[in-house]
């Protein structure tokens, strides 16, 4: 049988997967395949700089009427306002720990090595790009990955909490049994617990009740019932922040559409009207075309929108939209009488700003729907998903100590960053039916 050695496996692991391991991120990271790669002038050292128009030139003088003809006085120039937005890079690193067993079974060539590999590779891609997603839309989130109550103390060390209608995203919680959250009390923002006490682990979900199972110490789980009795908690992948307003993830859409006026973003002010987002509100009922073109139109008017947008909802908002856009069509001359035809695999809809395109996000709060453009978007930092983790050069592969295995990292350095945040717009208050 192969030497099972650091070497051998950095060897076969670039034989297998010579085009890196991006490719085996996962359908559900919508936007990030949207955003496509870093580009080479998108990478930093520090800090990225662009310099960006805050203000138009406003120093007009008119010369009409009265004054036609005549030497009239200028009003003096009044200067276009360019500021630097600056940010740097989201750092994420995902942990793998691969049994020795395995690793013997899959050393013995290229093909058995991707064969064996493979399915963890995938597994930390899958986490390293979900949460990379799951970043873009919730970073910073005031209301995190929803808002729960009327916990139910399963026993002494589990409690069984329920998520509000508006704020359930199936794709945030199914497959994440194992992963750890903190919970933060709405009012104030207070982590509930503190150490060991604050780590809440996702047991189980059910999507249909929209209930989800942590388990934790008895002096958190009490701690959490107390306060989700009280009111309302929401939850947190740990790490993530320290409090409701101190982050360690970047600024996703959601944080930079619902944040306070004065919030300084990527080092500018949001008070500027052209790095502030807009929001819509669906008046607490079925989202509809017509809403939709009134939520993209505040982005037309005030941050002169005009071109393609993308529109990510919930399954169950998308439906609605394909509803309306159904009733909205007439008969063409495809249509026959002996054949009938209907649903739509995606909607499409034309605005004053041009084409909007209707998808589904399972990460995306069934209350909630975000409008941006794409190609104003891109991803800004040092480095994509990477097995090459700063400072260890070409070793990519080590052995843990205390285990009989070997660990290995994923690493990215880079968050989504909209050179105009203005054509930016949240629809929320949305019920579906």
């Amino acid at each position: 049988m192969a030497e099972v050695s650091v070497a051998r496996m950095t060897g076969l692991y670039k034989e297998s997967y010579a085009d890196g391991i991006i490719p085996l991120a996962p359908e559900s990271v919508k936007i990030i395949k949207a955003l496509g790669p870093i580009s080479a002038t998108e990478k930093t050292g520090n800090l990225f700089h662009q310099p960006v128009i805050l203000k138009h030139e406003s120093g007009v003088s008119y010369g009409g009427g009265a004054l036609a003809g005549t030497a009239y006085a200028l009003g003096g120039a009044v200067p276009m306002n360019m500021e630097d937005a600056k940010l740097e890079g989201s750092e994420l690193t995902v942990e793998s720990l691969v049994a020795m067993r395995v690793l013997s079974k899959a050393v013995g060539s290229g093909k058995a090595f991707k064969a064996g590999m493979r399915p963890i590779f995938e597994s930390n891609m899958r986490t390293h790009s979900i949460r990379k997603e799951i970043e873009i839309i919730y970073g910073r989130s005031p209301t995190g990955l929803g808002s729960f109550g009327s916990g139910v103390a399963t026993s002494g060390t589990s409690e069984t909490m329920t998520c509000s209608v508006a704020s359930w995203a199936v794709g945030l919680w199914a497959g994440m049994e194992g992963a750890v959250v903190n919970f933060f009390n709405a009012s104030g923002g207070a982590l509930i617990s503190t150490a060991a006490d604050a780590l809440f682990t996702i047991t189980s979900c059910d999507p249909d009740a929209r209930t989800v199972l942590f388990t934790g110490t008895t002096t958190g789980c009490t701690a959490l019932h107390a306060v989700a009795a009280a009111g309302t908690v929401y939850p947190d992948f740990a790490g993530a922040r320290t409090a409701l307003a101190t982050y360690q993830s970047a600024e996703g859409l959601d944080y930079l559409a619902t944040v306070a006026s004065g919030t300084t973003i990527w080092n500018i002010s949001n008070t500027n009207t052209l790095w502030k987002p807009s929001t819509y509100d669906a008046g607490a009922a079925r989202l509809t075309m017509g809403k939709v073109l009134k939520g993209v139109n505040k982005a037309v008017a005030k941050g002169g929108l005009d071109e393609e947008v993308d529109l990510y909802c919930s399954a169950e908002t998308w439906s609605d939209l394909a509803d309306s856009h159904n009733a909205s069509r007439m008969t063409d001359s495809s249509y026959s009488s002996s054949e009938g035809r209907n649903g739509v695999e995606r909607v499409v809809f034309y605005g004053a700003n041009g084409a909007i395109n209707i998808k589904i996000h399972s990460f995306v709060k069934q209350g909630e729907a975000f409008v941006f453009p794409v190609k104003r978007c891109k991803k800004v930092g040092s480095t994509d998903v990477t097995l090459s983790v700063p400072g260890r050069g070409d070793e990519l592969f080590a052995m843990k100590a205390g285990y009989n295995g070997v660990e290995f990292r994923t690493y990215s350095d880079w968050q989504f960053f909209c050179e105009k945040p203005a054509l930016i717009v949240k629809l929320y208050g949305i019920v579906n039916g």
